[in-house]
């Protein structure tokens, strides 16, 4: 923090978001040093800011890339383990239950090899809009402020749901 580093005069790093005059959203790097007179009063700030907007945007794209399904948007395997280790942790602290379903899709080979890939993602990306709307409101409402996994996309015609808050297992 800036007030720390200048009180023990030393440099200080920051990386922080702000909005412009335009109200469009930018990160940047800011870093510098306090330039102090003999009786330790600080003169002025010397250094630079630097729009790192960009290179922001591309780390959030490339991590939203290792977690998600390219096809359909979904949160891939790995995602969706992380989802299932909170949501198993969340349960056991509130004494719920978590229910997991598997979906694969018999002969989805027959439509890739007889009417072409470009069929097969059109039916899988028809799939996962399928299993998001079929959720309950508070599985869309737990997705959306915490989960964002409910439905995953573990690979090929695999497909998972995880439902949270479940009281009974009827």
């Amino acid at each position: 923090d800036i007030k720390t580093a200048l009180k023990e005069k030393h440099s200080f790093k920051l990386v922080y978001r702000m909005v412009d005059a335009a109200q469009n959203e930018k990160w940047v790097w800011e870093q510098g040093i306090g330039i102090f007179a003999s009786n330790g009063k600080l003169l002025t700030l010397e250094g630079f800011v630097i729009d790192i907007t960009e290179r922001k945007l591309s780390e959030e794209r490339l991590q939203y890339l290792a977690n998600h399904d390219s096809l359909t948007g979904l949160p891939n395997r790995a995602l969706f383990m992380e989802h299932l280790r909170l949501a198993l942790m969340t349960a056991k602290r509130h004494q719920r239950l978590v229910a997991v379903l598997f979906l694969d899709l018999d002969r989805f080979k027959l439509i890739n090899d007889t009417l072409g890939h470009g069929v097969g993602d059109l039916l899988l990306k028809g799939v996962a809009d399928r299993l998001n709307i079929c959720l309950r409101r508070t599985d869309t409402v737990a997705r959306l402020n915490a989960m964002n996994g409910t439905v995953a996309r573990l690979g090929g015609d695999e497909f998972t749901l995880l439902l949270t808050d479940i009281a009974q297992t009827q």
